[in-house]
Formats: structure tokens, C-alpha cells, sequence
């Protein structure tokens, strides 16, 4: 796999997990729950990879993450207000997530 393959897969992986998570709303999802829906578009993803990207978009301030004391069991994550303004495109989203294409045009445009 090429770099330029990697950046797309990570940024575009990153939209796949906040999309994850807007529809997990509000109780949000496990690092469990985001792995299998990741695998479902690329197989060899890890729970690590799921980790590091959510913690990026926690630094982002896009998701809270809830770990337990125990690394073992799972991490929780939710959507914050900013992170459900950018999945839903109120707010532009800046560089490093890939959000892919919007097929609604908004609530009441039939």
C-alpha cells in the first residue's frame, strides 16, 4: 500500500467512525462496535488502529472518549455538539477527515 493509499484509507476511516458514532447517537459506540463496522470496508484493521483514530478526533474535540481503567475493556466514545456539527456539514470540516459524499439535501427538501 502506498502512503498516498494510507492517508486516504486513515481519513477516510476517520469519516466512516464519526458516521458510526451519529448513528450510535446518543448512547454512542464501543472501540468494539467501530471496529466491526470498519471491517465491513477494510478487513485488516486493528482495535489499536479504531483507538489511535478516535483519538484523534478526541483532540479535534469531535468525540469524548470514555476509558476504563483497565485497558482491556473497551473505550466508549460519543459525538460532542462540534463533532455532530461537522458530521452533519453545519460546520466545515477541516483537513485530515474525509467525510465522502452527502446524498441528502437537507430536512424537508422532500
Amino acid at each position: 500500500m502506498t502512503e498516498q493509499q494510507r492517508v486516504a484509507r486513515r481519513e477516510s476511516g476517520r469519516g466512516h467512525i464519526l458516521r458510526t458514532l451519529h448513528y450510535g447517537r446518543p448512547v454512542g459506540a464501543t472501540d468494539e462496535m467501530i471496529l466491526a463496522c470498519c471491517r465491513q470496508l477494510w478487513l485488516t484493521v486493528s482495535r489499536d488502529w479504531v483507538r489511535r483514530q478516535l483519538e484523534y478526533l478526541s483532540k479535534r474535540k469531535l468525540v469524548t472518549i470514555t476509558r476504563p481503567p483497565n485497558p482491556v475493556l473497551p473505550w466508549r466514545a460519543e459525538l460532542t455538539r462540534h463533532g455532530i456539527d461537522v458530521y452533519e456539514r453545519v460546520v466545515e470540516c477541516e483537513a485530515g477527515i474525509e467525510l465522502g459524499p452527502q446524498f441528502w439535501s437537507g430536512e424537508g427538501n422532500g
